[in-house]
């Protein structure tokens, strides 16, 4: 399908017809409204949206190879089965957003806010949330091996039998958080908040917990082995 161009995007949407399938490759959009529009199965790479709104859009099944987001609503989408790969979303509302089963690899996340939101069988390795509010967020069963959590704002949230051997969470405030069955080998802990998590049947070997707190967290059956725990 032959690439749209920015006038063809600007009549499908003012005339409310689909975008469904479409090649949008490379195009910039600034100030577009693409509220609850259907982006499903897109060809978004090398796209730039700029102070765009786009909540509740649907990108199921969209290609986003080095997409820029920047100053961007996208609360409520739905990305299900999407291949996201070195992308970034800067500055975006995210909340409540449902990612799950998707391919988010190598992606960075700056000064968003994710809160809510699903990421549930998803490829997040070696991703980057920068600055961002994750409360509630689910990250079960997901790959966020060697990705960059630093700092991240994510508490209540659940890691359930998600597989993060390496991953960076300094400084994460990830209090009632829940890692049951979670791999953890390796991930680095130092200055999190980790009060009243739970790391039920977790692997934590390796692990660095220096200075976390720690407080009234759960570890039945949690593997420790050759942890490092400086106080």
């Amino acid at each position: 399908m032959a690439n749209l161009s920015i006038e063809e995007v600007h009549a499908y949407i003012e005339e409310d017809a689909s975008l469904e399938g479409q090649d949008l490759s490379g195009l910039t959009f600034t100030d577009m409204n693409f509220l609850k529009k259907s982006l499903k199965k897109c060809n978004l790479s090398l796209c730039v949206f700029e102070s765009c709104e786009m909540s509740g859009v649907n990108f199921e099944e969209s290609r986003m190879f080095r997409a820029c987001f920047r100053n961007t609503m996208i609360v409520g989408c739905s990305m299900q089965k999407s291949g996201i790969i070195q992308s970034q979303f800067m500055q975006c509302g995210m909340e409540n957003i449902n990612a799950a089963e998707s391919k988010i690899i190598l992606t960075r996340f700056a000064d968003c806010i994710l809160n809510h939101s699903i990421m549930v069988n998803c490829d997040l390795s070696q991703s980057i949330f920068e600055r961002c509010e994750a409360e509630e967020i689910y990250f079960s069963k997901s790959i966020l091996i060697l990705a960059d959590m630093a700092a991240l704002q994510a508490p209540k949230s659940s890691f359930n039998e998600a597989r993060m051997d390496g991953a960076e969470l300094s400084g994460a405030k990830l209090d009632g958080a829940k890692f049951q069955r979670a791999q953890l080998i390796g991930a680095q802990f130092q200055n999190a908040v980790l009060d009243n998590a739970d790391f039920t049947d977790a692997n934590l070997l390796g692990a660095n917990l220096s200075f976390a707190k720690l407080n009234n967290i759960v570890l039945k059956n949690t593997l420790l082995d050759n942890i490092t725990r400086k106080k």
